[in-house]
C-alpha cells in the first residue's frame, strides 16, 4: 500500500491521532511537545477547551502534512514523541511504515509533473500582495489557482524549508491572522461555487466557495457553528461527532472518508451532502438531537392543524428547547373567594403555558408550566410551585418515541376538564359524599386540592359540563343515570273501531 508524499493513509493517521490524544491530553503537554520539535507558534492550532483532544491533534497532523514544519514534519513529530516514549509500539509501527514507503518511492519514478504543489492563504483578500510575496520567496513563476472569499491558492514548484518561517512572518504583516498552508495534490485545486449540506435535524444549509481540497471533517464544525451549544455539544462541552454522506446524481448516499479531500471522493460543484449521527454505540447526545428535531416538527404540525393551539414563540428556529404556547379553549381561573363553599371559579378562554425539554430529554418526558392563572386539580396554584403540571400517564408511561402531539392534545383536554384526576386510588362508592370531599382535600394528592374538591362537587360538575368537560362519574367508568331504554319493551297498540 502506497500513499501520497507528505500525507498519511487514513487508518495510519487515525492511529497516530488517537495515540497522541491518549498521551498528550492537556494544553501544557501539547505545547511542550510542539516547542520541542520547533513547530512554528503561528502555525499551531488554537487549543479550544470546548473541542475534543483528538480534534486538536487532528489539526496538528493536518498542518504537518501541509508543510507547517517541513515536508517530513510527520516523521519529525514521531521522532520527537519516541524520544519520550521509546516503547510505544503504535508509534514505532507508524515510523516503520513511513520508512518503507520512502524507500519504495525512492526506487520508483516520481511523476512530479502531475502534482499541484500549492501555497494556500486563508483569512485574507490581499490576493495581489500575497501573490507577489510567493513569487519573491518561493517561486518566481507561481500561478494563481483560485482567489476569492478570503482564501487563495498559488501553484509553485516547491516550498524551500528555509523560507517557511519568513513566508509566514511576512504574510502576517500583510494580513494579520492569515493562515498559510502548503499542499500537494494530484488534481487541480479550485473552488466549488457552493455545496448544499443538510444538518442532522434536516435543516438545509448552503456553503459558498469551498475549496475542493477541503476535508469532510472540516465541514462538520462549520455546520455545528449554526446551532446553539446546548444542542451542538455533549455534556462535556465537546462538539458532537458526525459523519458526512455525499448523494450522487442518482440520489445514492456514499459515506465520505473524513480525512480525504472532497474532490478525491467524487464530490462535484453544487453537490448535496448530509451530516448525520456517527454509528458509535452509546452516543446519547444523538438520540437527544434527533428527538429535539422530531419534537419541533410535531409541535409545528400540531399547531398548523389545531387553531385552538397557538405556538407563540420558540427560543430557536432550528432546534428549540422551549416553546411558549397559547390554548384557546374554555377553562377556569381561581375564584376570588377561596374560603366560600362551593367556590365560584371564573370561566376563561385563553391560557398561556411553556413547554420545555429538560437536559435528559428524550429519556425523560418534556416539562410543562402554566403561566396564566388557572384552577385545576392537576396544575399547581401555590407560590412554591406555581404553574407546575402533573402529566399523569404521560410521565408514568412515557417512552422516548412518544409523539409530542399526544402531549399537545393532553394539555387541551386537561384544561377543559376532559382529562383530569380527582378520585383517590382507593376510592369506594360506599364512602359518603361529605367524607369523600374532605378526604380529597386532606390527602394532598393533587397539585390543587381546592380545585380537586370543587371538581368533585355537584356544583363543580355542573360547571364542568357547561364548558363541554367530562363528568367524574364518566371518568370513573360509571354513568350518572342508567340507560333503561334498551331494556324496555315497546309494542304498538292498534286503536279499536269504536274509538
Amino acid at each position: 500500500m502506497s500513499y501520497e508524499a507528505g500525507k498519511l493513509p487514513t487508518e495510519i493517521k487515525r492511529e497516530l491521532i488517537d495515540t497522541l490524544a491518549d498521551i498528550y491530553r492537556t494544553q501544557i503537554q501539547a505545547e511542550e511537545l510542539l516547542e520541542d520539535m520547533d513547530f512554528p507558534p503561528q502555525a499551531r492550532p488554537r487549543w479550544d477547551g470546548s473541542q475534543e483532544v483528538t480534534a486538536y491533534w487532528r489539526q496538528v497532523v493536518r498542518a504537518l502534512e501541509l508543510g507547517a514544519v517541513q515536508r517530513d514534519g510527520v516523521r519529525q513529530l514521531l521522532d520527537t514523541v519516541l524520544r519520550r516514549w521509546p516503547g510505544n509500539e503504535v508509534l514505532k509501527k507508524i515510523l516503520r511504515f513511513l520508512s518503507e514507503e520512502e524507500q519504495e518511492r525512492a526506487q520508483s519514478a516520481d511523476n512530479a509533473e502531475t502534482l499541484y504543489r500549492t501555497v494556500e492563504f486563508v483569512g485574507s483578500e490581499a490576493y495581489p500582495e500575497l501573490l507577489r510575496l510567493v513569487r519573491e520567496l518561493v517561486d518566481a513563476d507561481a500561478v494563481q489557482l483560485y482567489a476569492g472569499h478570503r482564501q487563495a491558492a498559488f501553484r509553485v514548484t516547491g516550498l524551500p524549508p528555509d523560507r517557511v518561517e519568513e513566508l509566514r512572518e511576512r504574510a502576517a504583516r500583510i494580513a494579520p491572522g492569515v493562515e498559510v498552508l502548503y499542499g500537494e495534490y494530484e488534481f487541480r485545486p479550485t473552488l466549488y461555487t457552493r455545496l448544499e449540506v443538510m444538518g442532522p435535524d434536516g435543516q438545509q444549509f448552503e456553503i459558498p466557495y469551498v475549496p475542493n481540497t477541503t476535508l469532510p471533517s472540516e465541514l462538520v464544525p462549520a455546520v455545528w457553528a449554526q446551532y446553539r451549544p446546548e444542542v451542538a455539544q455533549d455534556a462535556n462541552g465537546h462538539l458532537l461527532r458526525a459523519v458526512v454522506d455525499y448523494r450522487d446524481e442518482n440520489g445514492e448516499a456514499h459515506r465520505l472518508d473524513p480525512e480525504e479531500p472532497l474532490h478525491n471522493q467524487g464530490v462535484r460543484d453544487g453537490g448535496q451532502l448530509q451530516m448525520s449521527a456517527e454509528s458509535t454505540a452509546g452516543v446519547d447526545s444523538w438520540l437527544r438531537l434527533e428527538a429535539l428535531a422530531r419534537a419541533r416538527d410535531d409541535l409545528v404540525d400540531f399547531a398548523a392543524e389545531h387553531p385552538e393551539f397557538t405556538l407563540v414563540e420558540m427560543d430557536d428556529d432550528r432546534l428549540p428547547l422551549e416553546y411558549t404556547v397559547e390554548l384557546h379553549v374554555p377553562g377556569f381561573a381561581p375564584p376570588q373567594d377561596l374560603e366560600a363553599w362551593p367556590p365560584d371559579p371564573r370561566r376563561i378562554d385563553r391560557h398561556e403555558l411553556v413547554i420545555w425539554m429538560p437536559a435528559e430529554f428524550p429519556i425523560q418526558a418534556p416539562r410543562v408550566r402554566w403561566r396564566s392563572d388557572v384552577f385545576h386539580p392537576n396544575i399547581a396554584r401555590g407560590q412554591d410551585n406555581k404553574g407546575a403540571v402533573c402529566l399523569g400517564p404521560l410521565m408514568t408511561d412515557y417512552t422516548p418515541d412518544l409523539s409530542m402531539e399526544s402531549l399537545c392534545q393532553m394539555l387541551i383536554d386537561m384544561v377543559r376538564y376532559r382529562n383530569y384526576e380527582i378520585l383517590p386510588h382507593d376510592y369506594r362508592m360506599a364512602m359518603d359524599y361529605e367524607s369523600l370531599v374532605q378526604d380529597i382535600i386532606q390527602r394532598g394528592e393533587y397539585l390543587d386540592g381546592d380545585a380537586a374538591a370543587w371538581a368533585f362537587s355537584w356544583e363543580g360538575q355542573e360547571r364542568i359540563k357547561e364548558i363541554g368537560g367530562t363528568p367524574w362519574l364518566t371518568r370513573a367508568g360509571l354513568t350518572e343515570r342508567a340507560d333503561r331504554s334498551r331494556f324496555l319493551t315497546v309494542e304498538r297498540v292498534e286503536a279499536s273501531p269504536d274509538e
